[in-house]
């Protein structure tokens, strides 16, 4: 570097490489704000100082990717004296690269492949084939999405792939004097068809020097897309690169697979029980990398995460099969369904109210409310058993060496067979109106769900439970407490305060179904790609005659405004599949199997009231949301309905298990009297006692 920068007649003073030092220890940490802070502090405007700075934007995943890219791309724009324009070159292609995936915009796949062929035309020595080689990929990535509609200007895109390729191993064969050489090397083989001379080169690379576990991860990454691209389905070439012990990756896809788990109180605890069943006899829920939770769904999905750490803390990744999270479903099943019975909805007000709980809503100096009794409750029957504060969230899975940083999910899951999944409780910030998120190492706002452009509302950025300034109490927040804030369900509970969390801000933090109700957010946050919602959330019912009244109107037009929201929500997931933003979008929910009928003037009312919705799928929609006592043909009902509707997407898998809800099949198929005459009572928060005594059934 020191020859280079006499070369090119500069020469970096003391103190900027000093800053560099830090900036790259930030980064290897992962800690792109606090580099972003000490560059701008220290008001670096040197070339390499910026291309870091630019870095710390674009692969940030806490900011907002159109501003992070835009800004890393405008950063880049203003260097004017470059002492390595190569790299600068580089630096764009992969941040409009980034765009592409991100967006699909075929304008960002142009503006990358035209960057990184500039890279490596204008300076072919010190590029060193990276610019080239990436811009081949892009070239074949444009030539499979133009097939189609265009086959002779794919067929010119693949041969400009070739063409760049060639020259590469023309000039660089020769010159394996650098590390990353021989992975470059390696996918330029491997994308004119020599799969042999790539494994080669692979294997003489691991030999030769040690790389980092991001540098293997990037290098497997786009060698295993090429390989899609080129139909290479025979991956043993890449065994060189992720060593023997990771040989199972070879079988697993690319996908960032998201779990959502709707709100819809403990309906929908119940409906995902049976999700997260099928999902286990389908062998996918060692693939999930982040679970989102909304409301009911945190209740239960907090349950399970808690399960699942002690099984990913107690053994190792490679002994972990099937059969464990067949059984952690099985005792997680039986576990929950025994704290419903302990009744928690009527606890918040029969419990130690008058001796304990009452005192602390009197007490002007506090904010205590019933919501805060409802998180204790949580707290005390289903999570003291496993943790107690989000901070305990923190996985650290079997095995793990490194002492110095804990494991990170976003960037350590790549090689695990069995992912460690990040954790989203979702709530709303009603001071905001945006999306408030609960996880293992921070509470606040994500700035990927706010658009500053449009939404001048203020974000209240991430707090982390380790910072030093933090109160206790923040410090030490409580599972339950997380949990009640995403189900204190507006009208039935009031918020939760967070008082001076932010200095001089009296935060009120409620339902997380007021800003969105599947979870969405939370997966989409986390740049999950493939995502599965099972979504038990209320919908709305057609009426024959509206109420007009002034309360009735006001609660139809919350209802109407709730599911524009649900559709918007679900328009867009669906328009990012069909882009192939999106790999994957599986989505169960309570009425998906029910027609619509468009109705004109001459028809009479039973002609669309009487359909052919089965009439037990119409009983299950119409379920209460409650967080009170459900009997054991509720909950069997709705765990059997959940793991149907999901095996109607899935189909069938060969490891079936015996699961207790399943004993309820023959009277869903059958439709028996008895259980339709309980599931009709369902829907009533309060005397269905009273009713089935007076009804008989």
């Amino acid at each position: 570097m020191e020859f280079l920068q006499f070369v090119k007649g500069w020469h970096m003073t003391e103190k900027e490489e000093d800053i560099l030092t830090r900036v790259k220890d930030y980064k290897s940490q992962y800690k792109y704000k606090n580099a972003r802070d000490l560059i701008e502090k220290e008001k670096t405007k040197d070339s390499s100082s910026l291309r870091e700075f630019a870095e710390c934007y674009y692969k940030d995943l806490e900011l907002h990717r159109d501003y992070s890219y835009d800004k890393a791309l405008d950063i880049l724009e203003s260097i004017k004296k470059d002492s390595f324009p190569e790299k600068t070159l580089q630096l764009q292609g992969a941040v409009y690269k980034r765009k592409w995936e991100y967006q699909a915009n075929l304008d960002d796949l142009y503006e990358s492949i035209k960057h990184y062929e500039r890279a490596y035309k204008e300076h072919k020595t010190e590029d060193k084939g990276y610019g080239g080689v990436n811009a081949a990929y892009m070239y074949d990535v444009l030539a499979n999405k133009v097939s189609s509609s265009d086959k002779k200007y794919s067929q010119i895109l693949h041969k400009k792939a070739m063409d760049i390729r060639s020259d590469i191993v023309d000039i660089f064969s020769t010159k394996k004097d650098e590390q990353l050489i021989y992975h470059t090397l390696a996918q330029a083989h491997l994308g004119i068809g020599e799969v042999a001379t790539c494994k080669q080169i692979l294997q003489a690379a691991s030999g030769a020097y040690e790389y980092s576990d991001w540098e293997i991860f990037t290098t497997y990454k786009q060698l295993k897309s090429l390989s899609e691209l080129k139909n290479v389905s025979e991956l043993d070439f890449l065994s060189p690169l992720i060593g023997e012990e990771n040989k199972h990756l070879l079988k697993a896809t690319l996908e960032k697979k998201g779990l959502a788990l709707s709100g819809g109180g403990f309906r929908a605890s119940f409906f995902h029980l049976g999700t997260l069943a099928k999902l286990a006899e389908c062998d996918l829920l060692k693939d999930i990398e982040v679970i989102s939770t909304v409301s009911g769904g945190s209740i239960v999905g907090v349950h399970y995460y808690l399960k699942l750490q002690k099984l990913l803390e107690e053994k190792s990744d490679l002994e972990i099969i099937q059969d464990d999270y067949i059984k952690l479903i099985h005792e997680l099943i039986d576990e929950f369904f025994k704290t419903v019975q302990t009744d928690i909805r009527n606890s918040v007000i029969t419990k130690d109210f008058f001796t304990n709980t009452l005192m602390k809503i009197l007490n002007p100096l506090s904010s205590y409310s019933r919501t805060n009794k409802l998180g204790e409750l949580y707290q005390e029957r289903i999570y003291n058993k496993y943790k107690k504060y989000m901070s305990d969230l923190i996985i650290t899975p079997f095995g793990w060496q490194d002492k110095e940083n804990s494991f990170r999910p976003r960037f350590n899951n790549w090689c695990r067979k069995n992912k460690v999944p990040i954790l989203v409780i979702n709530a709303t910030n009603l001071n905001s109106g945006h999306n408030w998120q609960f996880q293992a190492t921070k509470m606040g706002e994500p700035d990927y769900m706010s658009d500053m452009e449009i939404d001048k509302n203020n974000r209240f950025d991430w707090v982390r439970y380790n910072d030093k300034s933090l109160q206790n109490k923040f410090k030490n927040y409580p599972i339950g407490q997380a949990v009640a804030c995403s189900s204190a369900v507006p009208m039935l509970f009031t918020p939760i305060v967070l008082e001076d969390l932010y200095a001089g801000y009296k935060l009120s933090i409620s339902d997380g179904g007021v800003y969105d109700n599947q979870g969405f957010s939370g997966l989409l946050s986390e740049e999950c790609d493939y995502i599965i919602c099972s979504d038990a959330s209320g919908q709305m019912d057609n009426q024959i005659s509206s109420k007009t009244s002034i309360l009735g109107t006001n609660m139809r037009t919350i209802d109407i405004q709730m599911d524009r929201n649900r559709e918007r929500v679900f328009e867009d997931m669906k328009k990012r599949f069909e882009k192939g933003m999106l790999k994957g979008f599986l989505f169960t929910h309570l009425k998906q199997n029910f027609e619509s009928y468009e109705i004109n003037q001459a028809q009479v009312i039973q002609e669309f009231e009487d359909n052919n919705d089965k009439e037990f799928q119409k009983l299950i929609a119409g379920v209460r949301t409650d967080l009170d006592i459900f009997s054991k043909t509720e909950a069997y009902a709705l765990m059997y309905n959940g793991y149907e509707l999901f095996q109607s997407k899935v189909g069938k898998c060969e490891n079936k298990s015996d699961w207790v809800f399943l004993s309820i099949k023959n009277d869903v198929d059958n439709e028996s009297k008895k259980l339709m005459s309980e599931l009709a009572l369902s829907e009533h928060k309060f005397g269905r006692k009273i009713i089935k005594w007076w009804k008989n059934i």
